[in-house]
């Protein structure tokens, strides 16, 4: 690499990142930040699934 590449931290939705300020020093090997989903939506979700499993298996009992 010719000469130095500055770099620079920035805050996303899944924490700080460090990044390059020149596009001509980016890894050909980057990877796009997965959506980030927050955590008291993820309960929501879980504690439906949940929910939908008991009543499944409760279900499967009757039948």
């Amino acid at each position: 690499m010719e000469g130095s590449c500055s770099k620079k931290l920035i805050k996303s939705k899944s924490g700080l990142r460090i990044v390059v300020t020149n596009d001509k020093y980016k890894s050909p090997f980057l990877l796009c930040e997965p959506q980030w989903i927050p955590d008291s939506e993820v309960r929501i979700k879980m504690k439906l699934l949940v929910t939908t499993c008991r009543n499944i298996n409760i279900m499967k009992g009757i039948l």
